[in-house]
């Protein structure tokens, strides 16, 4: 239940560095 949350701060990470 920790792998959706890990993903999805990635994929922020992801968005905030472009």
């Amino acid at each position: 239940s920790g792998a959706g949350l890990e993903r999805a701060i990635s994929e922020a990470e992801a968005y905030i560095s472009k």
